[in-house]
């Protein structure tokens, strides 16, 4: 049988413990891929991995991955067509996105049906780890469909290939797990947060002693 104390603590908000508001969890992923999308060489990483990676996470449902699939289409048509955005990326290769998106998606799912917070350290290793399948996938899957389908430069070779993974792959591994780190820690500041809120409001109702 639980002491009074040991009931309180287990009421308590982990560090770890996943947002309940989707909605909220929602705006801000769709901000920060918006704002971030096109700014790649603007000097600003593009948060769009680690949103859809984080969005498996937090929300889940194929009607949320196809309306942030929607909105990054939106933000790319926008930026090339209106706003004078380089169209180098826009290629045959850039219907791979939806399936290299979907991986990324899939990963976030993965974790969350593994999460615990009462295991933070296995979690966090969890979380480590699915994020850097699914983010490899991804980038092998989209790499590949633009080097071998977007024409731009020489003759596209297995060799020219490798060459090309190997320069761009631990950019767009270290982007995500940056984005994905921050975001995580940030729950956590909000978790830690709440918690002390719950004690100290237990702490008001907690009776002063017999009378």
């Amino acid at each position: 049988m639980q002491t009074p104390a040991e009931a309180r603590s287990d009421s308590l908000p982990s560090l770890l413990t996943l947002p309940v508001a989707p909605r909220a969890v929602a705006g801000w992923l769709a901000v920060l891929m918006i704002c971030t999308r096109q700014c790649d060489f603007a000097g600003v990483a593009d948060a769009s991995w680690a949103v859809f990676f984080l969005g498996g996470l937090y929300l889940g449902t194929g009607v949320a991955f196809a309306g942030f699939m929607l909105a990054a289409v939106l933000v790319d048509y926008l930026a090339t067509q209106h706003l004078g955005v380089s169209s180098y990326c826009l290629s045959a290769a850039y219907p791979f996105l939806l399936p290299a998106y979907a991986l990324l998606w899939w990963g976030g799912r993965w974790l969350a049906a593994r999460w615990n917070p009462q295991q933070p350290m296995r979690t966090l290793a969890l979380a480590a780890l699915s994020l850097a399948v699914a983010v490899s996938s991804c980038f092998v899957l989209s790499n590949a469909s633009f080097y071998w389908l977007a024409n731009h430069g020489g003759p596209s070779t297995l060799s020219g290939w490798r060459e090309n993974l190997a320069d761009w792959y631990g950019y767009f591994l270290a982007v995500p797990f940056a984005y994905v780190g921050v975001t995580i820690a940030l729950m956590a500041v909000l978790n830690a947060r709440s918690s002390r809120l719950v004690r100290k409001g237990q702490a008001h109702a907690a009776p002063l002693g017999p009378r």
